[in-house]
């Protein structure tokens, strides 16, 4: 029998058979039916083991993290003792060359105090010899109108003897006296040439010392610029350190459970290191001497005279509480003693001060500065450069009968638990003069 067709429909294509429709039909629901089981869900062991599988991947790359910061930590910790050792290294050559330049400071010193003194030598010497010309000059019209009237020979006239004897003795004073002025007038060119050989010889020196002065500032400059630079790049390598350390910390947070026992022993590893570089800072931030042990040594800090003393009075009846020092424009400031710097900065007209803590309840203060090398907070050595004065001194160091002062003044007190005690047992010499 045969197969029946559908009707054809409007198009006027040919009907499919029905065996057909229900192929297709048949088809259409099965393709339906296969996504879906394609599409079934895992069943729940196999999410755990996925997210076990994500744990223990988490954990391999927080073990390798710590691993890697450990090592980092062990190179950064050699580059910080290479890095103190060449800071103590600088520090041996800045207290070095700030004891060169004082030194040669005060060389400088003497040689324009005695090109002074040449000096006003040679003034007195030609005042002196502007008068014998003077002198030489009335003795020569002198001679001159004695030649044009001399006295009688007594061999044409006898019988004026007593006018020829007189004109005898004339000649004979005038002649000596000549004598005795030229005498005088070479000795004194004598010393002028003298004097002006040494000016020469000392003008030298200085030229010399000024142009090694400056050297040795540049050097100075040079030094202290590169023991900054170590410092800045030390701070930002444990800047860098500290954020990485804090990054692995929150990563580690997500595992505490897995990471419990590998935190305790990571954060024991770190205090035991911080102590441990704790007792090294400590160690290094002490004074190698006790400062009451250190009375008759201490030097002043500058180069200078001693204008004013503890206890000295002024015009308005009070009593200086410090130490004035007068000095060159300039002048390198020092470190009188080991310590730590309390405060370096500006304060109110006192210019550039600075509080150093040298143990033991003490305190020095330096004011009057015009330029700080230092930070607060950094400690350093007995003779380790800390500044330099300026051109003029600062307002605040002056009091009322000495307003009049060119010369740039750093004033110094001494404290013991915020008193101030008189410095003069401390300081080696005399403390007349601010030599080192």
């Amino acid at each position: 029998m045969p197969v029946s067709t559908c009707r054809s429909g409007s198009g006027g294509r040919p009907a499919l058979p029905y065996a057909s429709v229900w192929l297709l039909a048949g088809l259409l629901s099965l393709g339906t039916v296969l996504p879906a089981f394609a599409q079934t869900p895992t069943s729940g062991e196999d999410q755990t083991s996925a997210e076990e599988q994500l744990k223990k991947q988490e954990l391999e790359a927080i073990n390798q993290e710590l691993a890697d910061r450990d090592a980092k930590q062990a190179e950064l910790q050699a580059r910080i003792k290479a890095l103190e050792e060449e800071s103590a290294e600088l520090s041996k050559k800045l207290v070095a060359l700030a004891s060169n330049i004082q030194t040669r400071e005060g060389a400088i010193t003497a040689a324009e105090n005695r090109l002074q003194g040449y000096d006003e030598q040679a003034r007195k010497l030609k005042k002196r010899l502007t008068e014998r010309y003077d002198y030489l000059a009335e003795l020569l019209a002198g001679l001159q109108r004695f030649e044009r009237n001399p006295p009688p020979a007594l061999a044409v006239r006898p019988d004026d003897a007593l006018e020829a004897v007189r004109g005898a003795i004339i000649m004979g004073n005038v002649t000596g006296a000549l004598k005795q002025e030229a005498d005088a007038l070479s000795a004194d060119l004598a010393n002028l040439v003298d004097l002006r050989e040494k000016m020469l010889r000392e003008g030298q020196v200085l030229e010399e010392n000024v142009s090694s002065l400056e050297k040795e500032r540049q050097e100075i400059a040079a030094l202290l610029a590169e023991k900054q630079k170590l410092v800045a790049a030390t701070s930002a390598e444990l800047g860098e350190e500290a954020k990485r350390a804090k990054e692995l910390a929150a990563k580690a947070a997500s595992l505490k459970d897995l990471l419990g026992k590998l935190e305790s022993e990571r954060i024991a590893r770190i205090e035991r290191q911080k102590e441990e570089e704790a007792k090294a800072l400590a160690a290094q931030m002490q004074p190698q001497i006790p400062f009451t042990r250190n009375k008759g040594k201490v030097n002043f800090p500058v180069q200078g005279s001693v204008i004013r003393q503890y206890g000295d009075q002024n015009s308005l009846g009070t009593k200086s509480q410090g130490v004035s020092i007068a000095t060159r424009a300039g002048a390198q400031v020092t470190a009188p003693a080991d310590g730590s710097i309390k405060y370096a900065g500006s304060f109110r007209s006192y210019g550039e001060i600075l509080i150093l803590d040298v143990g033991e309840g003490y305190h020095i203060l330096l004011a009057g500065l015009d330029k700080l090398t230092v930070q607060t907070g950094q400690f350093v050595r007995d003779g380790e450069p800390v500044g330099t004065m300026g051109k003029d001194a600062a307002r605040a160091t002056l009091v009322s009968d000495r307003m009049g002062e060119a010369q740039p003044i750093l004033y110094i007190e001494f404290r013991k638990n915020s008193d101030t005690i008189d410095p003069a047992p401390w300081w080696s010499g005399t403390g007349r003069e601010a030599r080192r």
